[in-house]
Formats: structure tokens, sequence, C-alpha cells
């Protein structure tokens, strides 16, 4: 069955030495797409899929001095166009 729908997600990290974030799925037909936002409120990265094939998309941060933004709230936007699929959200802090 096709959907067409937007969403919200939030995730928290906190005051962890790394976080990891990934974004997976597949899509036959249609597309989704999946906007993750910083806790400054910067998009990171736009994470499309479509009817070309599965995607895994990762990002790891590390403890350091210039990366204190990580710990906070974390938001995924995803929005489905006729789409048929699926999409995986992960968020780990430690």
């Amino acid at each position: 069955m096709e959907a067409t729908f937007t969403n919200e997600f939030t995730m928290s990290a906190s005051d962890e030495s790394s976080v990891n974030l990934s974004v997976s799925g597949d899509c036959a037909e249609g597309s989704i797409i999946v906007a993750i936002i910083m806790p400054d409120g910067k998009q990171l990265s736009e994470v499309v899929l479509d009817e070309n094939g599965s995607l895994n998309w990762r990002k790891n941060f590390e403890a350091g001095e210039n990366n204190g933004w990580k710990n906070g709230k974390w938001v995924f936007k995803i929005r489905a166009k006729s789409a048929t699929g699926n999409v995986r959200i992960s968020l780990n802090s430690n």
C-alpha cells in the first residue's frame, strides 16, 4: 500500500562520549526522505530512499572540545510521497 505522509520524531543524546546515528531502509515505489536536525537546529543531512535500492546511512561523533552541540534533542523529519517501503532510525549515545 502506498502512503503519503509527514511525521517528526525526536531522540535525545546525553553528555556521553559518543553519539551514533543510523538511517536505513528500502523503498520499492515513491520516495521516503529523512531530514536529520542537530540539537543546535542546523540540518546535518537529508537521506533519500527511493526505488533505486536500499540505503544505509551512518554518522558517528566522538567526544571532543568542538562537538558539545551533539548533546540534546535530535529531530528526524520524515516525508513519504506515494511510498511503499520502510525506514529504520537509530540513535545511540554511550
